[in-house]
């Protein structure tokens, strides 16, 4: 099996994606990756054990990336799976806030994606609407939300996932540029678990299937994610939620793990490819656990109980 490591880093196209890149460098400005220390070098296909160095970073998928896959198995759309965006207003509390910012950008990135105008408008107000609760409302261009208007009035939706991205990456940007990685680590959990929810109710479980595949997948974003928050631990809330997440990471630590053929690293026009090693399996007893995990923390985002 083949993956390709990115140097410097690059926005990853699907979930599975990894990304490197080494402080050295300049690295490229790219949407919705947030560069994540990981002790080990390694991709769902591949697992590369290595001392820790704080050189390297890696990418978390963004929601768009993994509605992305959902769009190329030709997976419905289910609008049933999205928080409803008048429960915006119970989240009082900027942990709450930024987790479900979270959670509303990844409902924005289907229904983008599916290209549901009526959807993603009402998902972009409410996205606004918290922006202004964590404020950080100067993050987003004003013209942003007109053109998203003018393309849904005028019935053209081609650009919505574009806008989408846009408006993702103005908010990570800003909270990283002004040193709010705590609020920003708590965003990027709440659109990883409400992608992992919808995806792990969208499909019909196969074992062996690309579905199956891309649900295990997820092993790696749950180690690269537990490393970006480990970067922020001394904050309390970040602490609470990495708490929260134990049960996940646990459960993906476990996953029976297919040996494969011996790594070799080779560099093809500046990238770098991974080729072998073993990859994560899920079983359909796994499946029902994951889908009972994801809900259950989905459920303690979005009825603020956390």
């Amino acid at each position: 099996m083949k993956t390709k490591l990115w140097k410097p880093m690059l926005l990853g196209v699907m979930a599975t994606s990894v990304a490197l890149t080494s402080c050295n460098e300049e690295p490229q400005e790219q949407p919705n990756t947030p560069n994540t220390p990981n002790n080990n070098v390694q991709d769902t296909n591949t697992t590369v054990e290595n001392d820790y160095d704080p050189n390297m970073y890696y990418s978390v998928p963004t929601p768009n990336e993994l509605f992305n896959v959902l769009k190329i198995m030709d997976m419905p759309f289910n609008s049933e799976l999205m928080n409803d965006p008048e429960s915006v207003m119970m989240y009082t509390d900027p942990m709450s806030q930024a987790l479900n910012f979270g959670v509303y950008s990844a409902d924005l990135a289907m229904a983008s994606s599916y290209n549901e105008g009526t959807k993603t408008l009402a998902l972009f107000k409410t996205i606004r609407t918290l922006s202004e609760s964590l404020d950080i409302s100067n993050a987003f261009d004003e013209t942003v939300f007109k053109r998203i208007e003018e393309n849904i009035n005028s019935g053209q939706t081609d650009s919505l996932t574009i806008l989408s991205n846009e408006t993702y990456y103005d908010a990570y940007s800003y909270l990283e540029e002004n040193q709010r990685g705590a609020t920003l680590a708590q965003m990027v959990v709440g659109g990883w678990v409400e992608s992992l929810y919808i995806m792990s109710n969208s499909g019909e479980f196969v074992e062996g299937s690309e579905f199956a595949k891309r649900l295990a997948d997820q092993k790696l974003t749950m180690e690269n994610l537990m490393n970006f928050l480990m970067e922020y631990q001394d904050d309390e809330d970040v602490m609470i939620i990495m708490e929260e997440l134990i049960p996940l990471d646990e459960f993906f630590l476990n996953l029976e793990m297919n040996e494969g053929d011996a790594i070799n690293t080779t560099e093809e026009d500046g990238v770098y490819v991974l080729t072998g090693g073993s990859e994560p399996m899920i079983s359909k007893k796994d499946f029902e656990t994951l889908k009972t995990l994801v809900s259950d923390l989905r459920a303690s985002i979005i009825n603020a109980e956390i």
